[in-house]
C-alpha cells in the first residue's frame, strides 16, 4: 500500500442558528440520544456537549427514554415495551421489563418518557395528557394537570430546577414545531409556557437552562438557550437522515466506554452531509472486522481515507476542516457505490485490513488512531468541491 505524508480541517452551522460561545451552563452534562432508524447508527449514543464526542453505549434505539442518573439507569421505550440499560453495561445488555398499560389494561404506545424525584412520567400517542408509570407493575395513571397538551412528543427532567419539560408538537407551516412547557409534576402541577422552537423534533431534553431538540432530518441537535430565548450553536447528531424516532435525556454522570468515538464536525458545501461511524473492533491480530462506514454519499463519489497517529486538529483546509493532526497518512482513493442516486450511498473501509497489510509499522496494539475521510463528489452541481467527514478516534487492540 502506497502511503504518503500529507500537509496539514469549527463547524458550519445551520443558517437558522446563531453562533454563540459555549457558556458554563453547557459545560456540565451529556446528552443521551437513542435514534431508531434503518441505518447502522441506531442505538443509544452519548453526546458530550463540550467536546462534541459521540459514543455508542447501547445497541438499541428508543422512541422515548428516561434517565435515573443517580441510580445509573436508563429506561427506554419502543411502543409499549419498556427496557432498562445500566451505566457501564455492554452494548447488548439492555433488559426487557415488560409492557406499559393504562388503567384499563390496554397497552400504551409511549412517545415521551422522563424520570425525576424517584418517579417516572410518560406521554402516549393515544392521549393528549401525561401519565405516571409505576415501576412495580408498569401501570400508567393519567396526570390530570396536563390535560391541556395536545401531542407531547418528548419529556425531560431538569435536575437543576426540579421541573419536567414537555415538548408539545404543533403545526407550523408545512411541517411541525415544538412548544416547550415546564410542569411541576413533583409539586403543584403548575404548567408554564417556556418557548416555541420552530423545528420538527421528536424529543427535547433540558439541562442547566438549555433545551436540546433532536431533529429527525439532517443529523442535527438544535440548541436553544432558555435564559436568552435564543439559539446557540448546533450539535452534530450521531445519525444521518432516516430517523423514525429518537428519545433523549441528560445523563451527566454517564462516562463513555473506551471504544471508538466520533469527534469533530463534518463540512460539506453540497447537499449531502457525509456521515462517518464504525462497526466492530480494531485489532492488531485480525485481518478484518473493523469497518469505518462512510454514509450519505453522492453516487460515484471518490473516497480517500486519511489518518494520524498523533492526535486531533480542527484546522481549516480547502473549505472544510481537517479533523486530524499531522503527520497524516493517506490511503489510496476508492470509488464509492453508484447503486443509488443522490445521498443514499454507503461505503466501508475495513481498517483491520489496513493494519494487517503491514504498510505502516506504527499500527500496533495500543496505538491510538485518528481517522477522517475526504470525499470528492461526482455530481453535476459542484463536481470539484471537497467534503470532509467527522473524525473517528480508536485504539488498536491486541
Amino acid at each position: 500500500m502506497n502511503m504518503t505524508l500529507d500537509r496539514e480541517v469549527i463547524a458550519r452551522f445551520g443558517a437558522a442558528a446563531s453562533m454563540l460561545v459555549l457558556s458554563s451552563a453547557l459545560a456540565c452534562g451529556q446528552i443521551l440520544a437513542g435514534p431508531i432508524s434503518n441505518e447502522l447508527d441506531e442505538g443509544l449514543w452519548r453526546v458530550d456537549v463540550v467536546t462534541r464526542d459521540r459514543v455508542r453505549v447501547c445497541d438499541q434505539g428508543s422512541s422515548a427514554l428516561a434517565v435515573d442518573d443517580s441510580g445509573g439507569r436508563v429506561f427506554f421505550a419502543q411502543g409499549a415495551q419498556l427496557s432498562r440499560w445500566d451505566y457501564g453495561g455492554a452494548l447488548n445488555s439492555a433488559v426487557a421489563l415488560g409492557s406499559i398499560v393504562g388503567p384499563n389494561g390496554a397497552e400504551l404506545a409511549i412517545i415521551g418518557l422522563a424520570y425525576g424525584g424517584g418517579r417516572m412520567f410518560a406521554s402516549a400517542s393515544s392521549a393528549p395528557w401525561l401519565f405516571e408509570i409505576s415501576l412495580s407493575n408498569l401501570v400508567a395513571t393519567p396526570v390530570a394537570t396536563s390535560s391541556q397538551l395536545s401531542s407531547v412528543e418528548g419529556l425531560s427532567f431538569d435536575a437543576s430546577s426540579g421541573l419536567f419539560y414537555a415538548a408539545n408538537s404543533v403545526p407550523s407551516g408545512p411541517g411541525l414545531a415544538v412548544e416547550l412547557y415546564s410542569i411541576d409534576l413533583l409539586g403543584s402541577g403548575a404548567m408554564s409556557f417556556v418557548a416555541a422552537i420552530p423545528v420538527d423534533s421528536d424529543s427535547v431534553c433540558v439541562g442547566n437552562g438549555v433545551a436540546y431538540a433532536m431533529s429527525k432530518s439532517g443529523g442535527r441537535i438544535i440548541t436553544f438557550d432558555l435564559t436568552t430565548n435564543a439559539y446557540a450553536d448546533e450539535l452534530l447528531a450521531p445519525w444521518s437522515d432516516g430517523v423514525f424516532a429518537c428519545g433523549s435525556e441528560f445523563a451527566p454522570s454517564l462516562t463513555p466506554p473506551a471504544g471508538p468515538r466520533v469527534f469533530c464536525h463534518p463540512t460539506a458545501p453540497q447537499f449531502c452531509q457525509p456521515v462517518l461511524t464504525s462497526v466492530g473492533a480494531p485489532s492488531a491480530s485480525l485481518a478484518s472486522g473493523f469497518d469505518l462506514l462512510h454514509k450519505n454519499l453522492y453516487s460515484g463519489s471518490s473516497i480517500r481515507g486519511v489518518y494520524s497517529l498523533t492526535g486531533r486538529s480542527g484546522a481549516p483546509f480547502q473549505g472544510g476542516l481537517r479533523c486530524i493532526a499531522g503527520p497524516i497518512f493517506r490511503l489510496p482513493p476508492v470509488l464509492g457505490p453508484t447503486s443509488s442516486p443522490w445521498c443514499a450511498n454507503d461505503h466501508a473501509i475495513d481498517f483491520n485490513a489496513v493494519i494487517a497489510s503491514g504498510a505502516n509499522a506504527g499500527l500496533v496494539a495500543g496505538q491510538t488512531v485518528w481517522y477522517q475521510a475526504v470525499i470528492k463528489p461526482n455530481n453535476f452541481v459542484t463536481p470539484f468541491a471537497l467534503q470532509f467527514t467527522s473524525g473517528v478516534e480508536f485504539t488498536i487492540l491486541p
